[in-house]
């Protein structure tokens, strides 16, 4: 259906304080309740969807993140092309050839990105960096995932919990945060 960025606040956050950050960053945050995200999180943990009624299909998060594409080619794909009849060194010159293509668009589309967006994707940089500098948070989490339903009852399975470091290198690690992974960004 869509892509959604939700956010993650420790237990001790107020989170009308939140709000007036996010506000000033063009987010309105909300509160959401979800009983199978309820399961995944810290006991306490607030779970909010700074855009409510809004998708974040497009979004920068994740967008330089490799592809299925850039991975091993699957056996049976390979097969198929040996049962038409293909040579070892025709297979493997298409698959060289289907990777050169594949980075040409990621190199075009990291382009398009960092043109469009700066030096931070759809400013999520700025929002956390401004949260845990004003208020007395350990870190503000990040979730992208790829909903089939509503946000408050989408069962969500959380692969891991990621620690990113405000800095230099947040924008870069943004641009390759991939679903289903928790990524808490901390002050150090």
């Amino acid at each position: 259906m869509c892509h959604f960025i939700t956010m993650i606040f420790p237990p001790t956050t107020n989170f009308k304080e939140i709000s007036s950050v996010l506000s000033r960053h063009h987010r309105h945050g909300e509160i959401v309740i979800n009983p199978h995200m309820t399961l995944m999180l810290r006991p306490g943990e607030l779970y909010v969807q700074p855009a409510p009624k809004v998708c974040d299909c497009g979004t920068s998060l994740g967008s330089l993140r490799p592809r299925p594409e850039t991975k091993r080619p699957e056996r049976s794909a390979v097969d198929a092309l040996r049962r038409k009849g293909w040579s070892d060194s025709k297979i493997t010159r298409c698959l060289a050839q289907r990777q050169e293509t594949y980075t040409r668009k990621a190199k075009r589309e990291a382009d398009r990105h960092l043109h469009a967006s700066g030096t931070d994707p759809d400013g999520w940089v700025s929002t956390t960096s401004d949260i845990l500098a004003l208020f007395a948070v350990d870190y503000v989490g990040l979730l992208l995932h790829w909903y089939s339903g509503r946000v408050d009852n989408e069962r969500i399975q959380i692969d891991r919990r990621t620690k990113l470091l405000l800095g230099e290198g947040l924008a870069d690690a943004l641009y390759h945060v991939e679903e289903d992974i928790v990524y808490e960004i901390h002050c150090k």
